[in-house]
């Protein structure tokens, strides 16, 4: 790939991607783009979207300079995705998606307590992580006190915690009642 008049390599592993101009002193040995790996994601595109994103890379590549096969394009878009390759991505994209926990997704309201104190807010991110559990961050439209000594607070806006299908946490604390209880 050739930009800015210098010529590029691009890079694909499972779940990153590197440009560098060969030289190991250059600054762009250190850019990295991270890409979000498949085992967190519970739902793929469909076959047709998976391929106009390969076209469109293919063709975002011929206007730099460096044309590439259309089997190539769809090799990197499944890496990007963070499979192994086209037909893994292409089997994965077929298979039906994870049943959704309740009516969540990314961006809904929800409500219910953490640390046994009331809250509102919003899923910012949802993934399924086996065993019936799911990991969620909240961020609360309000920060939440979560110490209940009155001469001492401990405020939290945005929390990662798991929770089962029911929207309730596996852990509880020194009292029993779980750290996080949606009201789904």
């Amino acid at each position: 790939m050739k930009v800015h008049g210098e010529v590029l390599e691009v890079h694909v592993a499972a779940n990153w991607c590197m440009l560098t101009d060969g030289n190991a002193s250059s600054p762009l040995q250190s850019k990295w783009h991270a890409f979000r790996k498949a085992e967190h994601m519970t739902t793929y595109l469909p076959i047709d979207e998976l391929k106009a994103q390969a076209k469109r890379l293919r063709q975002a590549m011929e206007t730099r300079g460096s044309a590439i096969s259309h089997s190539a394009a769809l090799e990197l878009v499944a890496q990007q995705h963070g499979v192994r390759d086209w037909n893994t991505l292409s089997a994965l994209a077929t298979k039906p998606n994870a049943d959704p926990i309740a009516a969540l997704s990314v961006g809904s309201q929800v409500r219910g307590r953490y640390l046994n104190q009331p809250f509102t807010g919003k899923v910012l991110a949802l993934a399924e992580t086996g065993g019936g559990l799911h990991k969620i961050t909240i961020h609360f439209d309000e920060p939440v006190d979560v110490v209940t000594f009155e001469s001492f607070s401990a405020f939290r806006q945005r929390i990662n915690a798991q929770v089962d299908t029911n929207g309730v946490s596996p852990r509880k604390t020194s009292n029993g009642r779980p750290h996080l209880a949606l009201d789904i």
